[in-house]
């Protein structure tokens, strides 16, 4: 095909296949996201009935790589927005098919991967940029790695980007991060076969994008602008998708990225077939997602049952000391059983130092934060004193509070209370 764009224009002329209208009206005048050489071609291979729709999209996998199940989509050929099935086929592949098998791989519980095979120049703009974002947004609920063989090229590569990983073998080609547009004069053709097209229309710009006209200025810099903008999307998205720098993405110029200059260019993660990235897949996702839950379940089971044995051996330990209702509870709520019996332990001697010091009320904080024998045994002491520092039933190690520090003052005056006639 010398000039695809051309026999683009002689086809639809032609055809009465409203297949071919619907490609015509969608690739003639309109950006694409597209290889602009391999994706003219494809389409107008679609076109002239040279190639048959992309067949089923969900890959089934042999007998042997059932465990763990792992859904394969196929990523073929020229990528439209809606299904443009034909008289024969189905037609070229959709984004909504794509969003269709990838949603219930997603949701179903036997799946625990999903892998986008990929060979595509690219394709429409429309419905690309939200098919990415929603893949995107998947992410963390299973695996979902791209991989590319044997090219994965503008709308194709956009959808690669939003994967978890891209794997490219060592001849698969990425890239093309750009945005092209093809407008069709031929009003030249239409004046050698004696064809004159008058346009009747309301409104300056309805005829901008005309086949049987030049393009003007204008409509040439507002198709520019829109180019742009969506360029501009592009760009954004892979770099948000990819974790890059947006500059560093429009430095690519729309270039396409081979092997490992695929991985130096920080378009693909891994060089390898689909068969092993396959391999990588599976060794990673050994159980599906329901045995997982169970197993997480199970273990949160075991952790509460372990949690409610310990505080009933420290509760059974306490309750045969013996000690003050207040300072059980507060060894109940504080100690473990690795620690309680010593806990117990040092609360009789608190107890026993505070009541010294006739202060037995005090004992309860000291047991509930855990202060040792010897802190309590100092701070009581120096209260002796009257100009003694303030006394703190908190460990020296934590942090002091206000509403737990009891001042000299306080301490003489409850202790007085007790001994006034």
């Amino acid at each position: 095909m010398k000039n695809p764009m051309t026999a683009l224009a002689r086809m639809f002329r032609r055809s009465e296949n409203p297949v071919v209208t619907q490609l015509y009206t969608h690739a003639i005048g309109r950006p694409l996201l597209v290889h602009p050489a391999i994706g003219a071609q494809v389409i107008g291979a679609y076109m002239a009935g040279a190639v048959d729709g992309g067949g089923e999209i969900v890959e089934p996998l042999s007998a042997s790589q059932q465990a763990p199940r792992v859904a394969v989509l196929n990523i073929t050929g020229g990528l439209v927005s809606r299904p443009m099935p034909g008289m024969c086929d189905d037609g070229p592949l959709s984004y909504e098919a794509i969003r269709d098998a990838f949603d219930a791989s997603m949701a179903d519980e036997s799946v625990t991967a999903v892998i986008m095979r990929m060979d595509s120049p690219g394709g429409m703009v429309s419905g690309c940029f939200d098919l990415t974002d929603h893949i995107h947004a998947s992410r963390g609920r299973k695996p979902i790695v791209a991989v590319v063989d044997d090219m994965a090229y503008s709308a194709c590569y956009a959808l690669a980007s939003a994967c978890d990983e891209v794997w490219v073998s060592r001849t698969g080609g990425v890239g093309s991060i750009g945005v092209v547009a093809y407008h069709v004069d031929q009003s030249g053709l239409n004046e050698k076969v004696g064809l004159k097209v008058t346009p009747i229309y309301a409104g300056g710009h309805k005829v901008d994008f005309s086949p049987h006209a030049p393009l003007s200025d204008d409509a040439r810099e507002r198709g520019q602008g829109e180019v742009d903008s969506l360029y501009q999307t592009f760009v954004a998205s892979v770099a948000a998708y990819r974790g890059m720098n947006e500059d560093d993405v429009r430095g690519t110029d729309a270039m396409t990225y081979t092997g490992a200059a695929a991985v130096s260019a920080g378009l693909a993660d891994k060089i390898g077939t689909f068969r092993d990235a396959l391999a990588s897949v599976m060794a990673s996702t050994d159980e599906s997602p329901s045995a997982i839950a169970a197993r997480e379940s199970a273990k949160a089971s075991a952790e509460d049952d372990a949690r409610k044995m310990a505080q009933a051996a420290v509760t059974d330990a306490v309750m045969a000391a013996n000690l003050s209702p207040a300072i059980a509870v507060a060894l109940i709520g504080s100690a473990t059983p690795e620690t309680v019996d010593a806990r117990i332990a040092d609360a009789r001697t608190i107890a026993t130092l505070c009541a010294a010091a006739k202060l037995p009320d005090e004992a309860t904080a000291y047991v509930a934060k855990g202060v040792d024998v010897e802190t309590v045994r100092a701070q009581l002491q120096a209260v002796t004193a009257e100009d003694g520092p303030e006394l703190s039933t908190n460990h020296p190690l934590s942090e002091s509070s206000a509403a737990t520090r009891l001042d000299v003052a306080g301490i003489y005056q409850r202790r007085n209370q007790r001994h006034t006639p």
